[in-house]
């Protein structure tokens, strides 16, 4: 089945997944469970660095992130490449999960400073 035809997760499915979402944040934010970690927030001034990186030179990028990747998180790596072959548009799919990488990378680092 492609990914984004209709189906591919019923409204029951959907609706079961955002109440479980609800209760573990909710959980997380009463303290009642501990040791999971949210994402780091991308910041406006990280969107707009990684833009500008990806517009200077969009093949050079896309080549350092396929072997960083590769490297750093092969199955990150492996579950971007099996996405990309289920879509209509797989090198909008690989191009848009290192987008999201790199930018939750960058997003981690601007927090950690």
């Amino acid at each position: 089945m492609e990914i984004g035809t209709e189906g591919y997760i019923s409204q029951k499915e959907r609706f079961i997944l955002d109440i479980l979402s609800v209760i573990v944040l909710d959980l997380m934010y009463t303290g009642l469970i501990e040791g999971i970690a949210l994402l780091p927030v991308v910041t406006e001034t990280t969107r707009k660095s990684l833009e500008q990186a990806l517009l200077e030179n969009e093949e050079a990028w896309k080549k350092k992130m396929v072997h960083r990747l590769k490297e750093e998180n092969p199955e990150v790596n492996t579950l971007l490449l099996e996405l990309a072959q289920k879509s209509k548009d797989p090198k909008a799919v690989i191009l848009a999960g290192y987008l999201i990488y790199n930018a939750l990378e960058l997003a981690l680092e601007e927090e950690e400073t």
